[in-house]
């Protein structure tokens, strides 16, 4: 994994809403949580490598922590390292409480929170909870930005929000400087699950840009509750194995992050891009239907990777691309100065022979 950027935490697969589209909570699966002492030991073993800018915290609700969540922001703020809270703000039932709940992270150094909020979380968490924690953050000076997904025909828009809360909504410009206070990150939901409708034409919707290389493979990862290691954050079905490069229970980070190095698909996610495997796809199997438009990357490998019928291409002939992959790694490795602890081996990495550990979930 060159340069580790960004570590997030799934914290918990535990959340006080039940949005119909989650990836991360289901009704049904087993309880797991992180501890303090699990994520700093975690983020010990990280430091040295003198790469990490920013650990962010989501879950599921990263908040039912509760004393857990904020010991682990204390000890990463200790060593300037910036932290992220992803929240949906059940907790903020007054603006008492509110301020009560973020003085708290404050006080530990959070640096940021963001705040879900969109037709699919509101089904569980009053609107007021998210006007009560935005006016908490900005009166105590925290960063805050509202993360929202948008819902065809939804009733919440950045038009009514920004009317509710009593405030002009900054619409987030990425790369660019943004406001403290009052910005919205407006997107299109990833339609992973039957449940959540799709989109026909990404130019009103969706990022245009899903043909290109991911960004996050292999430059920020996610250690989920129960452990494993995810090779991105991007939104996916949770059964797709290729997402899972070994387990903390196993091994260390290094060994892991090295595998995730070793890895055929990771590797040609990230310096080509899931655009890159369609095409590949398409190649060797046409008679494969697949659509023309995609919301973003996510919604791409997710079409790819939980499909039987391209899982059996890839499991066939993915080999074929390592000579190519490997040689875009070896170069960008000599190209940069970017800690990466080992280069590509162009061994088979296809769907069904990863080199993760074999007792992931199912």
């Amino acid at each position: 994994m060159r340069g580790l950027r960004e570590l997030v935490f799934s914290t918990t697969n535990r959340c006080t809403a039940r949005c119909q589209d989650c990836p991360i909570v289901t009704d049904g699966a087993s309880s797991n949580t992180l501890t303090s002492q699990q994520m700093i030991d975690i983020v010990e073993e990280v430091l040295p490598w003198g790469t990490l800018s920013l650990v962010v915290f989501t879950g599921g609700e990263p908040l039912l922590l509760g004393d857990e969540l904020v010991k682990t922001v204390a000890y990463v703020s200790k060593h300037d390292i910036s932290t992220r809270i992803v929240t949906n703000a059940y907790w903020a039932h007054s603006e008492a409480a509110a301020r009560q709940t973020l003085e708290r992270l404050k006080d530990a150094g959070l640096t940021e929170i963001n705040i879900s909020c969109d037709d699919y979380h509101q089904e569980f968490v009053p609107l007021e909870y998210v006007r009560n924690a935005n006016i908490a953050a900005t009166k105590l000076g925290i960063p805050a930005l509202i993360g929202h997904r948008i819902k065809q025909g939804g009733k919440i828009t950045k038009q009514s929000l920004s009317k509710y809360l009593g405030v002009e909504l900054h619409k987030f410009e990425r790369g660019k400087k943004n406001p403290d206070h009052n910005v919205i990150n407006c997107g299109p939901n990833v339609p992973i699950t039957t449940q959540i409708e799709s989109y026909s034409d990404t130019s009103e919707t969706g990022d245009l840009t899903w043909r290109g290389p991911c960004a996050s493979v292999l430059k920020s990862i996610i250690v989920s509750s129960d452990l494993r290691v995810q090779i991105c954050c991007g939104i996916i079905s949770n059964s797709v194995e290729e997402l899972y490069i070994g387990s903390l229970k196993d091994d260390n980070l290094l060994t892991i992050i090295q595998r995730g190095n070793e890895d055929l698909i990771a590797n040609w996610l990230a310096l080509s891009g899931p655009s890159s495997v369609l095409e590949f796809v398409r190649e060797k199997a046409p008679e494969i239907d697949l659509p023309t438009q995609y919301v973003n990357r996510c919604h791409l490998c997710n079409e790819l990777f939980t499909r039987p019928d391209v899982r059996e291409v890839l499991h066939e002939h993915a080999a074929e691309r390592g000579s190519m992959v490997g040689l875009m790694r070896g170069v960008l490795d000599w190209m940069s100065d970017d800690w990466a602890p080992q280069r590509l081996e162009t061994r088979n990495q296809s769907p069904g022979t990863t080199s993760a550990p074999d007792n992931r979930e199912s």
